[in-house]
């Protein structure tokens, strides 16, 4: 639609040659999220990974039942709650206008979370629209030990490619790698996502989108601190706690002479969110400018 030969813009430029093009900030927005992510191969492969999942446990009617029942269950429940506890709601719809800056993107998270536990399901992945994939993976994190134990229940009911399949996407949600992907981008692409939102509103105006992109760059900034890690990692254990996996932090001695430092799981996450956040802030600078 935006071609300058045979496009939307042609037509409307031929009407009215005066008019000046300005590219939709929200389509900007969702290119610059795609750069980020897809530049970044944990956070790519979580995507694929996140793909292949929703759609196979969206592919039949009897799969989708099985992952309503053990989804209306109270370990469901207890897990939203831990996901949700630092920084919590007391009413999902209402806005806290004197929240701390440092808090707003958890504060955003939270919301997404808690939005995605009242789904039946796992909504499967949007191959297009980046800001709308919060929701998913807000969706499975709040339902991550649902969705374990119907892959269980898949992989112990069929045989052949289905039970390698569910089999396989179990080993794949155990590990470390992917629970920390999970976290880190559904806390970013959650405070994104309300720029999106506002930016494609019919009642949008300059003032309110400059307020929740300036919103957005804070986060950005804060989520840079200590206490930011600290709030993630704790969402990080809880989904370890409910698989019964141990995520262990790195060694902090200040002088190692003789061994060298173990990166872990808890280092990959802070190298993570770090190199998540410096290619969103670069590629995001051409969608916020005047």
């Amino acid at each position: 639609m935006s071609g300058s030969n045979n496009g939307l813009q042609k037509k409307v430029s031929d009407a009215y040659p005066n008019a000046v093009y300005v590219h939709c900030r929200s389509h900007v927005l969702n290119l610059a999220l795609a750069g980020a992510c897809t530049g970044i191969d944990n956070v790519r492969d979580l995507f694929d990974i996140v793909a292949k999942i929703t759609s196979f446990l969206g592919d039949g009617a009897k799969r989708k039942e099985m992952l309503k029942q053990n989804a209306a269950t109270e370990a469901n429940d207890e897990l939203t709650a831990l996901l949700t506890e630092s920084g919590n709601d007391d009413n999902e719809e209402e806005e806290d206008e004197d929240e701390n800056d440092d808090d707003h993107g958890l504060h955003k998270s939270n919301k997404a979370i808690l939005r995605g536990a009242k789904k039946k399901t796992v909504p499967k992945l949007c191959p297009t629209r980046w800001s709308s994939r919060v929701e998913t993976l807000s969706a499975l994190m709040a339902k991550y030990s649902s969705v374990m134990e119907t892959l269980e229940q898949i992989a112990a009911q069929n045989k052949g490619e289905p039970r390698h399949n569910a089999q396989s996407y179990i080993r794949l949600m155990e590990t470390p790698q992917f629970i920390v992907a999970l976290v880190v981008v559904q806390f970013i692409l959650s405070f994104t996502a309300a720029v999106t939102k506002i930016l494609q509103a019919k009642e949008c105006n300059l003032g309110d989108a400059y307020d929740e992109v300036n919103g957005a760059k804070e986060c950005i900034r804060a989520s840079r601190a200590d206490d930011s890690w600290i709030k993630l990692w704790g969402k990080i254990q809880s989904i370890g706690t409910a698989l019964g996996i141990e995520i262990t932090k790195p060694r902090t001695a200040v002088n190692q002479r003789h061994r060298a430092k173990i990166i872990t799981e808890s280092m990959s996450t802070i190298l993570l969110l770090i190199v998540l956040l410096k290619r969103l802030r670069q590629d995001s600078k051409s969608s916020t400018k005047d």
